[in-house]
């Protein structure tokens, strides 16, 4: 089904710059393209331009994702933290497994799925510190999307669930550093000297449009996508001086400061939001978030995983003083990724 539309949700919402970066991504092949957004604004004009048709609704209304599937071969579903998240998930599913055409449905999920087995998540609490590394649960949205994941499997549709690790330009890593940054040069995160691997968003889109451009193969596959190596924020604090040629330095704080930052710089954020987000730092913090990096991406793109440092580089403008703090990162199409073998 070459010729039918590939649909792509949240191409245009809170997580819509990767869903933008994908539409791109495929019209640039001459794929055929429907763009899922809510509001029929600015963003969904870009997406037009791009050759996208688009498609405004609503996730959780049945009427509009039944239309949304009709006539479409390929799925691309994300969509922002949201305590209903898996009925949304079903939804999809249920309405693209009733459509009968589905050649592979791309499940924008996160790492901790990898690990999130019911063993894991019953375990008394000793074990499931070291599993983890830091007396915490799985964050709500976790959770639900664990539960999403599940009815995903059992659908019976060929899902690749894309398990990436938190991104680059997660608020946390992206923005929460940017506002510190810009007041006196260091980083303050609550991670100690625990080592992850965040991957860039790029990374992430072009995996996605290869495998919906392609799907054969891809089917019931599960991709756990890391950046290409494992650092303390030590050492990304010298990727940060680096990229911006200055001296940044990375101290760390305390999950009490870290809630402190986030309330301030988003007094309005849904309790949902930023129970994950506090979830993710205490996670990160305790150093088995991401127990090793994986050469996924370039199994799969041929090419070395983007580092941190050709992010912030080509991000460097939001790290300047005077400029206002902002969750969004910009689209990709002004990326140009610099590759570098890692570090």
């Amino acid at each position: 089904m070459t010729d039918a539309p590939i649909l792509v949700t949240s191409a245009g919402g809170s997580t819509g710059s990767i869903g933008r970066s994908i539409v791109r991504g495929l019209r640039a092949r001459g794929l055929p393209v429907r763009a899922f957004v809510r509001t029929d604004d600015r963003r969904a004009q870009d997406l037009r331009d791009m050759g996208a048709e688009v498609f405004v609704g609503d996730l959780f209304n049945p009427r509009d994702v039944t239309r949304a599937v009709q006539g479409v071969g390929r799925i691309y579903f994300s969509m922002s933290p949201n305590p209903s998240y898996a009925d949304a998930t079903i939804l999809m599913a249920t309405a693209a497994k009733r459509e009968g055409s589905c050649e592979i449905f791309v499940n924008m999920s996160n790492v901790e799925q990898s690990y999130m087995t019911l063993d894991n998540m019953s375990r008394p609490d000793a074990e499931r510190i070291a599993i983890l590394g830091a007396d915490v649960q799985w964050s709500p949205q976790q959770r639900v999307h664990w539960a999403a994941e599940r009815a995903l499997d059992w659908s019976g549709l060929p899902v690749c669930h894309i398990q990436a690790a938190i991104f680059v330009e997660n608020p946390i890593t992206l923005w929460m550093t940017a506002a510190t940054i810009k007041e006196d040069d260091t980083i303050r995160l609550p991670f100690g000297d625990a080592k992850t691997a965040p991957i860039a968003t790029v990374d992430v889109a072009d995996v996605c449009i290869d495998v919906l451009a392609a799907p054969h193969g891809h089917e019931h596959k599960s991709y756990v996508l890391t950046g290409p190596t494992r650092k303390s924020w030590y050492e990304f604090a010298e990727d940060f001086s680096a990229a911006l040629g200055r001296k940044i330095t990375y101290v760390p704080t305390t999950i009490d400061d870290f809630r402190e930052q986030l309330r301030t710089l988003a007094p309005g954020l849904p309790e949902h939001v930023s129970l994950h987000l506090e979830n993710l730092a205490l996670q990160n913090g305790g150093g088995k978030y991401i127990a090793d990096a994986k050469n996924e991406v370039e199994h799969l793109l041929k090419r070395p995983a983007t580092p941190l440092k050709a992010v912030i580089e080509a991000e460097a403008w939001r790290f300047e003083k005077g400029v206002p703090n902002q969750l969004q990162h910009g689209d990709l199409k002004d990326f140009k990724r610099q590759r570098f073998t890692a570090s």
